[in-house]
């Protein structure tokens, strides 16, 4: 017989051991919890509880600087990067849909760094926009000088 506790409600389960490794359902909480597997002999048990990491109370050193912080996930936004090389793109060839898209992204990359803390990247999507804009512009403006002659 295997005895264990629900990680859902703590509720004591005993099932039998060819059930090792199968998943049951708790009869007081009806989460869906995999039995461990016995253990070979001279093997210490794992612990009933999932270990904490990082430990409560940890705090990450003061002297690294945010983006060198542990756990910190941070990352620059696709769209963010997108923008500035549509916006690029957008100075030497197809301006007129590369600036569109350009700004489009930058935009949707803004929104997307303002909502999610970990994103960096507002000032590619500036730059971005920025640059679609004039690249836009620009365009239309040859578009308009090739098409008055």
């Amino acid at each position: 017989m295997i005895t264990f506790q629900c990680l859902g409600c703590g509720q004591q389960l005993s099932v039998d051991e060819d059930r090792a490794g199968l998943n049951v359902t708790c009869s007081h909480c009806n989460q869906i919890i995999r039995v461990p597997r016995i253990p070979p002999a001279g093997v210490p048990p794992a612990p009933s509880q999932p270990v904490e990491w990082p430990p409560a109370g940890y705090k990450p050193p003061s002297c690294l600087p945010h983006a060198a912080r542990p756990y910190a996930v941070m990352g620059t936004s696709g769209k963010a990067t997108a923008s500035l090389v549509l916006g690029i793109v957008s100075l030497f060839c197809l301006g007129v849909i590369t600036g569109i898209l350009a700004v489009v992204f930058g935009v949707i990359a803004q929104n997307e760094i303002r909502r999610n803390p970990s994103l960096t990247g507002s000032g590619l999507a500036t730059a971005g926009i920025i640059i679609g804009i004039i690249g836009f512009v620009g365009h239309l403006f040859v578009l308009a000088l090739i098409l008055a002659h």
